[in-house]
């Protein structure tokens, strides 16, 4: 994932609860839900062929012993590091954002 790429998903907006992601958020997407795994918890789990997956499909899926969707592989114990660091600093800015946002909010009405 290029720099390039880490700050627009970074900054990219909020998508509405439980609608898929859009084209640009394509990588951060878990394979079976099509969720935005930047905005669910627990471990991102990933296969070797390439695909992630949010914590609750890996499991419906059948965790480790589960064949991988794409390449009927078994999907393995590998988390995907790189998406939940990602997901974290994310979420991060998300709530920063919030907090602006309440804090502005407030001025504007004490003013």
């Amino acid at each position: 994932l290029g720099k390039k790429m880490f700050v627009q998903a970074l900054m990219a907006p909020e998508p509405p609860p439980g609608e898929s992601s859009s084209d640009e958020d394509k990588p951060f997407e878990c394979l079976v839900c099509l969720l935005d795994v930047r905005h669910r918890e627990g471990p991102i789990w990933v296969c070797r062929c390439g695909p992630s997956f949010c914590a609750g499909c890996y499991t419906q899926l059948g965790g480790a012993a589960a064949p991988c969707p794409t390449c009927k592989s078994l999907l393995g114990d590998l988390r995907n590091r790189g998406f939940e660091r990602i997901r974290d600093k994310y979420q991060h800015q998300l709530q920063k954002n919030k907090r602006a946002a309440a804090a502005a909010a407030a001025a504007a009405a004490a003013a």
